[in-house]
């Protein structure tokens, strides 16, 4: 898991190094944060076999999906898990490639 802190926010504009990661925990602090341009490319390098990644976190906070760093995204679903709501994105035409989950109180945009 990597959890943010209290004023750090995540651009995934040249990060390659994140390895192994199934989630990513944006509510510590109560501040908020943004993750910045998400792709496909950037799930499926940094999570396990499995590809699927999992983004919690509150109304301040903030992901904006890449489209075309991979593919293109697309909202399939919404699920409840452990009492939590998600919603579910997946590449869109290849939706067995990969998982991004992002709690349902956290905004999000696809550019």
């Amino acid at each position: 898991m990597l959890t943010l802190n209290s004023g750090e926010n995540l651009n995934f504009n040249g990060i390659t190094n994140l390895k192994n990661i199934e989630t990513i925990d944006l509510v510590n602090g109560g501040n908020a944060h943004t993750i910045d341009n998400l792709g496909i490319n950037d799930v499926l390098s940094m999570t396990d076999e499995n590809n699927t990644l999992t983004i919690l976190g509150d109304n301040n906070d903030t992901v904006n999906l890449l489209n075309g760093d991979g593919g293109v995204w697309a909202m399939v679903d919404t699920i409840n898990e452990n009492g939590d709501t998600f919603n579910v994105f997946q590449k869109s035409g290849s939706p067995e490639d990969l998982t991004l989950k992002i709690e349902d109180t956290v905004q999000y945009q696809i550019a």
